[in-house]
């Protein structure tokens, strides 16, 4: 009998191309898989490429915001982005908090649809 707890290996899942295009993933149900048109991965693809950048977004907008007050050595004063108490940001969190609290939590996501056209024409 095999040991308690044994574990039989199988196979990973394989993506294999067919005559029509499709991709087969095998293994994953135990079944023969499901066939994934061209078109549907391709929508697939670009939704998960609109959901990260949309995700993210905010993050690079702090960093950027970061990187020049990194350059000038003082506040975004100029830019109306400064803190409250004209120090500058200090961190990401404080960045985020900041542009938030002072510009609208919308300006995070300004110009996201530029950046996901860039993403999903590539």
């Amino acid at each position: 009998p095999p040991p308690p707890f044994h574990h039989t290996p199988q196979t990973s899942p394989q993506k294999i191309i067919d005559d029509r295009g499709g991709a087969h993933l095998n293994n994953l149900d135990g079944g023969d898989g499901a066939t994934i048109a061209f078109g549907q991965r391709l929508l697939l693809a670009t939704w998960a490429s609109i959901l990260a950048e949309t995700g993210t977004f905010p993050i690079d907008i702090a960093k950027t915001r970061l990187q020049i007050q990194g350059k000038s050595g003082r506040g975004l004063r100029g830019m109306g982005g400064a803190t409250t108490s004209g120090r500058g940001y200090l961190g990401m969190w404080s960045t985020l908090s900041g542009i938030g609290r002072n510009e609208g939590l919308l300006k995070l996501w300004q110009g996201v649809s530029a950046a996901n056209i860039r993403h999903t024409s590539e």
